[in-house]
């Protein structure tokens, strides 16, 4: 089994409460066992802390960048996708390399929604799709 690619992305907002959970030991370890080992994560503005957590992690091949305008090359080379429900990246990632929603191939997306922000807009965006089997969605918690 090859190494597999995750890229994490928290678009312009801050959203250190997905970056810090993968800094959990258990996180790490089943992303690990199912062969992700390439990490490509997108920050934001993460304080000084989160990023000196985020680079101890060992055994994972990291890149780390706190925002790029076109994140369609690191979505095109990634097999998974763990993103916040900002609809930008959400149809970045369903659009895929064919540039059509639905078509494969795609990287599986994993939403993780970002309850600090107002009214839970979200949760909305990321359980319709999730109920469509666009995603699987969760919450950080």
């Amino acid at each position: 089994m090859g190494k597999k690619r995750l890229l994490v992305t928290v678009g312009t907002t801050k959203f250190e409460d997905l970056i810090m959970s993968l800094t959990d030991p258990q996180i790490i370890q089943v992303l690990k066992d199912q062969g992700f080992l390439e990490w490509c994560v997108q920050y934001g503005r993460c304080s000084t802390e989160v990023m000196k957590t985020l680079e101890r992690i060992d055994g994972i091949d990291l890149v780390l960048f706190d925002y790029r305008t076109d994140l369609s090359e690191d979505i095109e080379r990634a097999d998974l996708v763990i993103g916040h429900a900002g609809a930008g990246t959400v149809l970045d990632v369903l659009r895929g390399p064919m540039g059509k929603i639905g078509k494969s191939p795609r990287p599986a997306l994993l939403i993780v929604t970002n309850d600090s922000l107002m009214n839970g807009h979200q949760s909305e965006l990321a359980e319709a799709l999730a109920m469509k089997s666009f995603c699987v969605s969760c919450s950080v918690k």
